[in-house]
């Protein structure tokens, strides 16, 4: 059963693309306690949506895109025979728009979709910054988003459109900074799915399990649990 959507916004312009990333969670049942006989259950992120917009593209039509495939997202749910709607969240990194973006969406944007604005930092811890922004240390996004992959938390539809730039996108991402090594490289699909991995990881911790190890390299697609 689906009970979340996240989206991930990253904003580019001139030089960098930007990117729209959809992932939906359910819960998979996983059998009963021995002891209490209770059901268990283990969340499970699918990735939906991956799209890389027009280098070029003004933010005003920016705004009437996205807020187009959400409002398609809010019609498909509508006819859905669940009880209750999914809680839904849209992630964006707004550092370079700012705060008159962030509330020309939110007057465009259906109101059931709660807008998260954050700012990408080199910090290394997230931190709250003025006009309502949260910093969110770049490093830390990436690492979660590998994370989330290597312990099979994550999985993504084969063809998935867009899959293969992302897949490029990772392997051009360096070990050491988590910046693309070539310049002329892009990442706005990766920085997309991770803000919205972050929003769902916030919620839902338990798509980090403790006990399992995550080998955070990113370097071999034949690790990544997609197909």
């Amino acid at each position: 059963m689906t009970v979340y959507w996240t989206f991930g916004l990253d904003l580019g312009q001139r030089r960098d693309h930007s990117a729209i990333a959809a992932l939906n969670l359910t819960w998979i049942p996983q059998g009963q306690c021995k002891v209490t006989y209770e059901w268990l259950f283990q969340p499970l992120l699918t990735l939906r949506c991956l799209e890389r917009f027009p280098l070029g593209m003004s933010y005003e039509d920016l705004i009437t895109v996205v807020a187009e495939k959400l409002r398609t997202i809010d019609q498909r749910l509508m006819t859905s025979p669940m009880a209750t709607q999914p809680k839904k969240e849209l992630i964006i990194d707004a550092g370079g728009p700012g705060i008159p973006f962030i509330e020309r969406l939110r007057r465009t944007v259906s109101r059931g979709i709660r807008i998260t604005p954050v700012m990408i930092t080199g910090g290394k811890t997230a931190n709250a910054l003025e006009g309502g922004f949260t910093g969110i240390p770049r490093r830390a996004l990436i690492a979660q988003l590998l994370f989330v992959m290597s312990v099979k938390s994550l999985r993504a539809p084969l063809n998935l459109p867009g899959w293969e730039i992302f897949e490029e996108e990772l392997l051009e991402l360096s070990a050491t900074t988590s910046h693309p090594v070539s310049h002329d490289a892009h990442d706005d699909m990766v920085l997309a799915c991770a803000l919205a991995v972050s929003a769902a990881v916030r919620d839902i911790p338990e798509l980090l399990p403790e006990k399992k190890e995550a080998r955070l390299s990113g370097s071999n697609p034949d690790s990544w649990p997609f197909y």
